[in-house]
């Protein structure tokens, strides 16, 4: 959705787009400017949640590779 469900999002045609499996895993409830500004600052995102343990990473709700961090 690009407008989750969990913020007003609907089902409708128009709010509907394709993602892959783990794009659509990480975006979990942002709405698309949400992503857009995520991806665009990915390597900060990825520091700032850098995964020390297993708790850890349910709580992220996805894993970012290392190959994103230049």
């Amino acid at each position: 959705h690009i407008v989750p469900k969990a913020k007003g999002g609907t089902n409708d045609l128009e709010n509907l787009q394709f993602l892959s499996w783990f794009e659509n895993r990480c975006k979990n409830d942002m709405t698309q400017d949400e992503w857009n500004i995520l991806k665009s600052n990915i390597e900060e995102f990825y520091l700032m949640f850098t995964i020390t343990n297993e708790k850890e990473v349910q709580t992220v709700g996805c894993v970012l590779p290392n190959t994103l961090v230049h």
